[in-house]
């Protein structure tokens, strides 16, 4: 690790300060000394812990202000093409990182995570094949601010119905899904209803006469197994084999032969296809953990090469297979767009055939043609609950909760604790501290990291420094979660508290930065509140069970301030 990239003297000392006042208030539930001696073991073991995953964002952080991820950018929005952009959804599940699934470069297009990939916002109406929209849903208005702002451009939306989803597989279990393919064939029905959800807010849109984006859902689906994707999955959902037993490797297997799916992996048997990768990048050449930056430039010069505008070999056999697999199940290829009608357009495959191009070049420097894909098993160690952030790190692999969703919060929240408890116990996950404190079955029931992030984008370096040089402990830490009166506080009673020590400590912070840092502070707030009104989140806080660290960051996830809610 970098020598750069060690923790700062002033998160040192707010790490050291949150963790000391809470590991005090957390001893004082426990009377018997055996009891208190373990919080005592836990604590000094989660300061290292949190060390080693600042260390690693604080790297990562880093990365993204260099050079050659500059220019990764700068190609990735030239393949993407002029007026389009590239925005998809895919699971909280830590094997899907966009990094190692596309070579996705930070602050290009978006990506939205949440558990099975679920757009919330858009759900099953009472009418049959209809959509219900939640327009007070974060997410759908995320989207309509998305199609407003890119107004004149084209939005690709893919969704990501990915093979071997945990998510996915509990909720069809306890759907009673028949289906033996944890629940694959459900998602894509279920995705294919967001996709008609996203036409009808784009069309409501339109009809009070505003412009917006066009917007075209697209279907794939990623397999963490093997890094690889398969694309046309949505075709067959109502075929009498899939409608009766899902998804299962065998039939992909089938649906892959008749040449009615295209999957990325099934290219590397092709020779001229292997020779054509090897001629620009190395496999099992990249390694995004520890040298992120000069990987992912080299993804992006291989792609783009590979690509040479619209005239690359491997390119045009990708489209050529899509082309084909859309003709066989049916579809006609024109000019339109419509999932509904079975057409697509011929622009839409050749997009689709530079998502497949992505993830082939990504899969191939990553693991080269192996079997054996690094990603494949859960290593998730932490949970964090945030927009974004820039996986795979060189520590402390992170289930993401999508910190915008309140309404599933807490339910994302158990289900990242329950994974990790159980891969604890499996094994799958040791522990990661160096000279830990901890025996190995102590580390089993040990606290869970949690990491609560608000991101300050546009938020000015002067204003940073005067808030890290600016003492917070006390604001934070005296605050009482028992008074009802501060469980009701809103953003305006955060903004009255910030300004009066502002005031009095002669704290100087551009009006709009002000802003933002009170909007910040009110989102932490906030989900800590929901935690903290929910019988079994206060429990786990209080006992211990896990710790809770608030961070604000900036644009690029640098973490900047820990502010101390000790609960």
């Amino acid at each position: 690790m970098k020598k750069s990239a060690l923790v700062t003297k002033i998160l040192s000392q707010q790490l050291h300060s949150f963790i000391s006042s809470q590991m005090v208030r957390c001893m004082a539930h426990y009377n018997e000394p055996k009891l208190r001696q373990a919080i005592q073991r836990n604590f000094e073991w989660i300061e290292k812990f949190a060390h080693l995953h600042y260390q690693s964002r604080i790297e990562r952080a880093q990365d993204l202000g260099s050079k050659d991820v500059h220019k990764a950018q700068e190609l990735s929005k030239r393949y993407i093409g002029l007026g389009s952009h590239d925005f998809f959804v895919t699971c909280v599940d830590g094997r899907n990182m966009p990094t190692v699934m596309f070579s996705k470069p930070p602050h290009v297009g978006g990506v939205l995570r949440a558990p099975a990939g679920a757009v919330t916002g858009f759900m099953e109406a009472q009418v049959a094949e209809d959509v219900f929209i939640d327009y007070e849903s974060y997410v759908v208005q995320q989207i309509v601010t998305l199609l407003k702002d890119k107004a004149g451009d084209t939005i690709f939306y893919g969704l990501d119905s990915h093979l071997g989803c945990a998510a996915r597989a509990q909720i069809h279990a306890t759907e009673g899904g028949s289906q033996v393919d944890g629940g694959l064939r459900a998602d894509i029905l279920s995705k294919l209803m967001t996709a008609r959800g996203i036409l009808y807010l784009r069309a409501s849109i339109k009809e009070l006469g505003e412009d917006a984006a066009e917007i075209i859902p697209t279907f794939f689906s990623y397999d963490p197994h093997s890094g690889g994707a398969v694309m046309g999955l949505e075709m067959h959902v109502n075929d009498k084999e899939v409608a009766k037993t899902g998804y299962t490797p065998e039939l992909l297997d089938k649906l892959a032969q008749d040449k009615r799916i295209v999957r990325s992996l099934d290219l590397f048997k092709d020779s001229k296809v292997l020779e054509e990768l090897n001629t620009y990048i190395k496999p099992s050449s990249a390694d995004f953990r520890q040298k992120y930056a000069i990987s992912l430039l080299k993804n992006w010069k291989t792609i783009t090469e590979l690509f040479a505008d619209g005239k690359g070999y491997i390119y045009l056999k990708i489209l050529e297979q899509l082309k084909n697999s859309y003709s066989l199940s049916g579809w006609i290829i024109g000019n339109t767009d419509s999932f509904l009608r079975r057409t697509i357009s011929d622009r839409t495959l050749k997009q689709k055939a530079k998502f497949l191009l992505k993830n082939l070049v990504t899969r191939y420097s990553i693991a080269g043609v192996k079997e054996k894909w690094p990603y494949d098993t859960h290593q998730e160690e932490m949970a964090v609950i945030t927009d974004g952030g820039y996986a795979p790190f060189s520590a402390l692999d992170a289930f993401a909760v999508f910190s915008r969703d309140l309404n599933a919060l807490l339910m994302n929240t158990k289900l990242t604790i329950d994974l990790i408890r159980g891969s604890r116990r499996s094994g799958k996950i040791k522990d990661p501290v160096k000279q830990s404190p901890l025996s190995p079955s102590e580390f089993i029931v040990a606290p869970i990291f949690i990491s609560n992030k608000a991101i300050l984008k546009g938020f000015k370096e002067e204003s940073w420094k005067a808030l890290e040089s600016f003492r917070f402990d006390h604001i934070f830490s005296d605050i009482s979660w028992d008074d009802e009166r501060i469980l009701k506080w809103d953003k305006g009673d955060i903004q009255s508290l910030f300004m009066k020590i502002a005031q009095d400590k002669n704290l100087l912070l551009d009006l709009n930065d002000s802003l933002k840092f009170i909007d910040g502070v009110y989102e932490l707030f906030n989900r800590m509140r929901i935690m903290m009104k929910d019988k079994y989140f206060r429990q786990m806080i209080l006992h211990g069970n896990i710790v809770v660290f608030n961070n604000l960051v900036d644009h690029d996830r640098m973490p900047r301030l820990i502010l101390q809610f000790v609960i």
